[in-house]
């Protein structure tokens, strides 16, 4: 049926450093290549993530990138054409 393969995930690491900043009185110069994320990262990422939609407060997963490749029967394009037209 359904088959998703070769997926990549690029900006992830950053996008959950990167959702803290707002919170950070002091100005960021540049940005450490040493990405190291803590467990309050990890536990703000995924309060973020779960907010409802449209909030703003989920903005950092836009930074956050899949990609990935997928097959699946031809019978299942006329499907996807009529959901996109509703």
């Amino acid at each position: 049926m359904l088959k998703i393969f070769n997926t990549k995930i690029y900006g992830l690491e950053e996008s959950i450093k990167a959702s803290g900043y707002p919170m950070i009185a002091t100005q960021i110069d540049e940005w450490d290549d040493n990405c190291f994320l803590d467990e309050k990262d990890f536990k703000r990422a995924g309060k973020l993530g779960t907010v409802p939609t449209g909030t703003g407060h989920d903005n950092f997963l836009k930074g956050i990138v899949v990609q990935f490749d997928v097959t699946y029967p031809n019978y299942w394009t006329p499907q996807f054409v009529r959901q996109d037209r509703a």
